[in-house]
């Protein structure tokens, strides 16, 4: 061991005792600056080496991302899945998309499938809802209004539809035809109703006020269409007076009116003739009515 070691340091120090500085030492480059592999030192980096910063732009002659449609690149990385032995699984598929199973054949998809559209913005791009019971489904008129048909009976025994109450107004006791106002649904004319439209009555009335005296008896004259007439002596008069219709009256010929009395209705169309018993300036009234 010995002899093995001393030819060891003087083949060393014979190589060093041979170094020229023109010469270059065995084993490292001749000059500095970059090299090629085969002129370059071998040297191994540390295991405890920090991180080296790296600058400028950095090409990858190993892609792992590539178009759509192209090879899959070699070095690639795919996403599996794990399977029901907790083993990975690649995850393949065909042109259509990826297959569910190992059969290689597009799958229908069952049970139920939740899709969120998100908010629209208008009108336009918004889902159409149209509102079902399960049965039926909600159905529009031409005009897009909906229709709606209420065939819900109420309960046995209640009395409310919706907020009204029907005892209040009349319950089942509410038919058609004139009734009592205590049986009548109460109304208001609206305070912006504009001028109803009034017509004469067919019968219609006409009053005529004149002043008669005992010298000679003064007619009032039937309008058209009269049918009947009322007489009328006021209160205010000091005198009897008296009144016939279709003859000329007399102090002693005629009905008697004396103050505040009146004939009632007589049912006569013919002209009315009046007179006072006695005195003068006796007022009458007489009031008709036409057909």
């Amino acid at each position: 061991m010995k002899y093995i070691i001393s030819i060891f340091f003087l083949t060393a120090t014979s190589a060093l005792a041979q170094y020229n500085p023109g010469l270059p030492i065995p084993g490292l480059p001749k000059s500095v600056g970059q090299k090629t592999m085969a002129g370059s030192t071998s040297v191994v980096i540390s295991s405890d080496q920090t991180s080296i910063p790296i600058s400028g732009s950095i090409t990858s002659l190993n892609a792992s991302i590539t178009q759509n449609g192209t090879a899959i690149p070699s070095y690639s990385t795919q996403i599996g899945y794990e399977d029901g032995n907790g083993l990975l699984q690649p995850i393949k598929g065909g042109i259509n998309g990826i297959y569910v199973d190992g059969s290689k054949v597009q799958q229908g998809v069952t049970g139920t499938v939740t899709a969120n559209q998100g908010i629209s913005t208008s009108m336009s791009g918004a889902w159409p809802v149209v509102p079902t019971d399960g049965t039926h489904q909600q159905s529009y008129t031409a005009l897009n209004e909906a229709k709606v048909s209420i065939t819900q009976p109420l309960p046995a025994g209640s009395n409310l539809i919706g907020a009204i109450n029907q005892s209040q107004v009349g319950g089942s006791a509410i038919s058609l035809g004139q009734k009592t106002m205590a049986n009548s649904y109460p109304v208001t004319i609206a305070s912006d109703q504009v001028a109803p439209k009034t017509y004469e009555n067919a019968n219609a009335t006409l009053s005529q006020s004149l002043i008669v005296g005992s010298g000679a008896a003064v007619t009032f004259t039937a309008p058209a269409n009269a049918v009947g007439f009322l007489a009328m002596a006021p209160s205010s008069n000091a005198q009897n007076v008296r009144c016939a219709s279709g003859t000329v009256a007399t102090t002693s010929l005629g009905l008697r009116l004396e103050p505040g009395r009146d004939t009632g209705f007589i049912p006569s169309g013919a002209n009315v003739s009046c007179i006072a018993e006695s005195g003068t300036n006796q007022e009458v009234d007489v009031q008709w009515v036409q057909q």
